[in-house]
This record gives C-alpha cells, sequence and structure tokens, in this order.
C-alpha cells in the first residue's frame, strides 16, 4: 500500500490486526508482572533480613541481661551481635527503599519502552552481600 503526498510516493504500513495488538498489550502486562514479581522479591528479601536482625539484637540482649554468657569475650560478642542486628534493621530498611525507587524506575522505563538492565546495582548488592558474609564467617571463628 502506498500514499501519495506532494507528488511523492510514500508506503504506508498496514494497520496492525487484532492479534497483534493484543499480543504487545500481553507483552506490556508481562513486563509490568514481572517488574512486580521482582519488587516483590526484594521485600521478601528485606523483611527476612530485619525479622533476623531483630531476632539477632533480642536473643543477645537476653543472653546478656541474664547473664548465661560467660563474663569473658563471649559477653563482648554479645554486645556486638546486639549491634549486627541493629545494623541489619536498618540495612533491611534500606532495602526496602531501594526495592521502591527500583519498582518505580523500571515501571517508568517500560511504560516509555526504554528499558535498561541496572548491572551496576546488581554488581553492588551481590558485592556488599558477600562482603557482609566474609565478615560473618570471620566473626563466628573469633574466640
Amino acid at each position: 500500500m502506498s500514499a501519495v503526498t506532494g507528488g511523492q510516493e510514500r508506503a504506508v504500513a498496514p494497520a496492525p490486526d487484532r492479534r497483534e495488538l493484543l499480543s504487545i498489550s500481553h507483552y506490556h502486562n508481562a513486563e509490568h508482572l514481572a517488574n512486580e514479581r521482582t519488587h516483590l522479591a526484594y521485600m521478601r528479601t528485606a523483611i527476612a533480613v530485619i525479622s533476623l536482625g531483630i531476632t539477632m539484637n533480642r536473643f543477645s540482649r537476653f543472653l546478656f541481661e541474664n547473664e548465661q554468657a560467660d563474663r569473658s569475650r563471649r559477653l563482648i560478642l554479645l554486645r556486638s551481635t546486639s549491634q549486627i542486628g541493629l545494623g541489619m534493621v536498618l540495612f533491611g530498611c534500606l532495602w526496602m527503599m531501594l526495592a521502591l525507587h527500583r519498582y518505580r524506575r523500571v515501571e517508568r522505563a517500560i511504560d516509555n519502552g526504554d528499558f535498561q538492565s541496572q548491572r551496576r546495582l546488581v554488581e553492588w548488592l551481590t558485592l556488599i552481600a558477600l562482603i557482609g558474609a566474609a565478615l560473618g564467617i570471620i566473626w563466628m571463628f573469633l574466640e
């Protein structure tokens, strides 16, 4: 099909049929649903980190206050466990804010059709998790 405008002939793309429109709509909806699932995964992780942090904090305080631990180096480790628990709660809250920021950013990018992967974010989160795990392993073997 072609159209003549001002003496020049140009090709006119055929109008998309109903199946193509449904396919595009389905693809668009699938992207938004995938974004929501990713957001929920971030939220579950943040809630788990916060819960573990609260548990560590409360349990170490319980042992510390009831003097069920030795008065040696273990008591000092229990204090640091309490602080680690607090740090985990703060990290979980930060993770939730990051999840919301990422969700909204990706949602806008999907709607605008210019989504790009956030490789730096993935790399930094992985690096932070590895450092935290390494510090946890070192802390476990301190006496």
